[in-house]
């Protein structure tokens, strides 16, 4: 968990340039952490990624990246997943969007 003074040190100076009345009105009271999957910049921007894991179990696919773009892209992404493991058929999901071969 991260420190709270710490958080409170680095948020609090931001908070008091973009509204500057509020920041002395509010005080840290938690502080959490968390990790967003953030896939390769491609050609056509950064792409979330659904397709069956390579190396993995048969039966084992994955949907994520969508960092900021997940209200985006969320819902056709899904569709195609579900779509391409009901059929067993990762050919229904485009490449630009399939796990890479490594």
């Amino acid at each position: 968990r991260p420190d709270l003074a710490v958080a409170s040190q680095l948020l609090l100076p931001q908070l008091n340039k973009l509204q500057p009345l509020l920041a002395d009105q509010y005080q840290a009271v938690a502080a959490n952490a968390g990790v967003r999957v953030v896939t390769p910049r491609t050609h056509f921007g950064k792409l979330p990624m659904a397709g069956r894991v390579v190396g993995g179990p048969r039966n084992l696919w994955v949907l994520g990246g969508f960092g900021s773009r997940g209200l985006i892209h969320h819902a056709l992404v899904a569709n195609m997943l579900s779509n391409a493991i009901i059929h067993d058929d990762e050919d229904l999901i485009p490449m630009c969007l399939r796990p890479p071969l490594k």
